[in-house]
Parts: structure tokens; sequence; C-alpha cells
């Protein structure tokens, strides 16, 4: 595999398919497109391994991570997913050649949280590691690692933070090895990794279809809150994804944004976004009930906040459980 791999069509499907946005705004509420359960008629795996690969990202699932695509194994122009869903249906896009594994924002990526690691032992082969690394939309090259396996199956590890290789090209990694950090290089509209598997032939290998993971994810991640940002001023998507430090503390009249980077979900579960004043009373309850269920999502509100002066609170409630509790001051 050339390590010319620019990866243009690696998430493309963020704004369309996957990272659905749903705004929220004066309690008005724009619903995503909805995704249907796939049904259950798996493809039957072609290529085999004698090594179990271990996953690629360090974390929890749905905590600080989550699938957003999969491998379309749809030769045409439509797409289907290793489960056999198809079309709306398909958690992946048309011609996608890998697994697209989000993080909560660049919040991930500042603080070398989303550590990537080698997912087989190997040897580099390619890597790729100066490019800009923030991109929302697609642009440039992406930054990479390549390491080819014993079994003659290479994996390439895309879209990673500039500066963050922690392998050079002929080194002997071993299962589990620091790779590098998750970014958003290339054709890349938020921090996630592009994870891809190539065969001796260079044809896409699916580790989900092929049963290559030792311990593979579930396909549909239960509803989890992933990070909150705060912010004095309209909230926006942009913010969303690259949020500054939550606000400690606004002028009186100011507007107070809030937004959810949500992991999961199906129909019926729903977030709470609830401010309280600083008397105690509940001045905002901002219910979103999912009617679908989605990849990863972003949510956010805008409220004008009184002018009366002390210290607010902001929760946010998942299927009515307090998942995160944030205070800013009025002054």
């Amino acid at each position: 595999m050339s390590s010319r791999l620019s990866f243009r069509a690696a998430h493309l499907a963020v704004a369309i398919l996957g990272l659905t946005l749903a705004v929220s705004c004066s309690g008005n509420t724009t619903s995503p497109t909805p995704q249907p359960t796939p049904i259950a008629t798996p493809f039957p795996p072609e290529t085999s391994s004698s090594t179990p690969l271990l996953w690629p990202l360090a974390g929890q699932d749905g905590r600080d991570w989550v699938i957003n695509n999969y491998v379309d194994l749809d030769a045409t122009s439509g797409t289907q997913d290793y489960t056999g869903g198809s079309g709306s249906a398909a958690k992946t896009y048309d011609g996608h050649s890998g697994i697209d594994i989000d993080v909560p924002s660049f919040r991930w990526m500042d603080g070398n949280v989303s550590n990537v690691l080698a997912a087989a032992s190997g040897v580099v082969t390619a890597v790729r590691d100066t490019e800009p690394d923030r991109n929302t939309s697609c642009a440039g090259n992406a930054n990479l690692v390549q390491v080819r396996h014993p079994d003659g199956l290479t994996a390439i590890y895309g879209h990673l933070k500039k500066g963050s290789a922690a392998v050079s090209v002929g080194q002997e990694v071993s299962v589990g090895a620091l790779l590098g950090v998750v970014g958003s290089s290339g054709c890349s509209t938020a921090p996630h990794l592009h994870f891809e598997l190539r065969n001796a032939a260079n044809r896409v290998v699916d580790p989900f279809r092929n049963g290559l993971w030792a311990a593979p994810p579930i396909y549909n991640t239960s509803i989890t809150l992933m990070d909150l940002a705060i912010a004095a001023g309209d909230m926006t998507l942009q913010h969303i994804k690259d949020p500054a430090p939550n606000v400690q503390s606004i002028p009186r009249g100011t507007v107070l944004g809030v937004g959810v980077s949500m992991a999961g979900g199906g129909a019926g579960d729903a977030i709470r976004m609830v401010i309280t004043a600083p008397t105690g009373a509940t001045f905002s309850d901002s219910p979103v009930t999912f009617t679908t269920a989605y990849r990863h999502s972003y949510w956010l509100w805008n409220r004008p906040l009184s002018s009366t002066p002390g210290v607010w609170t902001v929760s946010i409630l998942v299927n009515d459980v307090l998942v995160q509790r944030e205070t800013v001051t009025v002054t």
C-alpha cells in the first residue's frame, strides 16, 4: 500500500450519515435523517488470519470513541456493511474502505488521550507525520502509520495528529504498541481514526466480516455522553467539535451556549439539558427524545440567562440519569 494515501473518502459521511447534527434551539428541535436498524443478513467470511486483532484505540466504547462507519462491501454504487444492512440502513458510505472510529472532540486529541495502538505485531512500512491535523473539511493528505503483519495483512492507521507518530519505517512493533494519536488530518471533518486492512494483493479486508477482532465492539452502541461544551454566546457545531475550555463565569444577560457530543442511542432514548438558577428554581428544562438510532450525534442549546447574579447549574441527563453537571457564575 503506497504511503501516498490521501484518505479522501475516509470521513465523507460525517455530516451526512454518521456524525448527524441535531439542533435544539429555543425549544425547537430538528431531527437528523433516520437510520433504520439493518437487516441481520451478515456476509460470510472470506479472509482468515491466525492473529486476532487488538482494538486499535485506547479507552472505552461510547465514552472515549464510537464507530461511525464500517467497510462498504457493496462493489456497486450502493452501500452495505458487514451485518448485511444496505442503503440507509448501512453504517457506511459508498466506497468506504476502512473503519472510522470517532473520538468525542478535539479535546481528546489536544490532551493526547486517544492513543492509537498496534492491532497486531509487525513491521512499520510507511509513516506520514507532518500534515495539518485540525481539519473540519476535506483537505490535503492524512498523517498515517502503516504496519505489515506476519500473516501478510497490512494495517493502515489514518488521520493521525501531526507530530504524534511514535514509530519509524522499518521498526518492528509488538501488539498494543503506541503508534500515534488520533487527529483530523487529510479528508476529515472531525477527529477520528481510519483503520484499514489490506491483503498482499492490495485488496481491502473487512476485519468485522472476517471475524478478525479478538474482542469486537458491539454494533449498536448504547447512548452515552462523550463530551459537554459550555460557552458564553451561541453554541455552534464547530464549537462542539473543537471546544474551548468550558466557561466558568459570564456577564449578566449573556446567552449561555451548551453542546453535547453523544455516542449511540436509539428510538426512545432521551437527553435533557437542565439549567438551574441560583435560587434553585429550574430556569430551563430541554428534553430531546430520539426517534431513531444514531452513531455519533451533536446536540446544542442556546439560552439567554436572566440578570440574576450567582451560581447557575447546567445538568445533562441521559434517560433521566444525571451524567454530568457544571456550574457557571453570572456576574
